[in-house]
């Protein structure tokens, strides 16, 4: 039995707030104690730049203000989940850096099942993004589970932004991010949108790869 488990600027002004040094290493701190996301001096007009966008959002003037909202008890409940997706960046692809995943077929799963033959293979996809890591892995282990009966595998998939959680979880992408997945495996593992399905049938063409 496998199991795959996703889990859990600009302003009216038309002129960016600015963020002192001061408080850029308050944020800083702040994302870092509760994120574990740590934020150079370098990043502090990127962060000037994301957070404008909450403001501007909320109808708050300033960053002190700002500031102070998320981290009081109310604001910080509120609040947190939305910096976290403004602050996040999330770089993913599936079958991205592929050799690893050849490794992965090749040498560590034979190994893992050789030594443990009874055992599940328990996988835990941190920072999954839009889920493409997490897919990417099912594909592959069905793969080899199909040629090796008996080995089980689930995989975990988490991340702190509740933004791409909710893509991961949909599991639909744009036609461009299925390129790097092998075509046979593209056709054997992936659904195309009933509207594609139809439109396609309404001009009589072959359906898309």
């Amino acid at each position: 039995m496998h199991n795959l488990n996703i889990n859990n600027a600009n302003n009216n002004n038309k002129q960016l707030m600015k963020l002192s040094n001061k408080l850029f290493l308050d944020f800083s701190n702040f994302i870092y104690y509760k994120l574990g996301i740590n934020l150079p001096p370098e990043k502090k007009f990127l962060l000037q730049a994301r957070l404008s966008k909450r403001l501007n959002d909320l109808k708050i003037k300033s960053f002190e203000e700002y500031f102070k909202f998320l981290t009081n008890k109310s604001g910080l409940i509120k609040e947190l989940p939305e910096m976290v997706n403004v602050v996040t960046t999330n770089k993913t692809n599936f079958f991205r850096e592929s050799k690893h995943f050849d490794i992965l077929s090749n040498f560590v799963l034979p190994e893992y099942y050789k030594q443990n033959s009874n055992r599940s293979l328990k996988i835990w996809s941190a920072g999954c993004s839009i889920g493409a890591e997490p897919y990417t892995l099912a594909i592959v282990l069905k793969e080899f589970s199909e040629n090796n009966k008996g080995s089980k595998f689930s995989i975990l998939s988490t991340d702190i932004s509740t933004k791409v959680l909710m893509t991961a979880k949909k599991a639909i992408y744009d036609h461009q991010m299925a390129v790097p997945i092998p075509m046979d495996l593209r056709k054997k593992y992936l659904l195309i949108l009933l509207w594609q399905i139809m439109k396609h049938r309404i001009l009589g063409r072959g359906l898309p790869h």
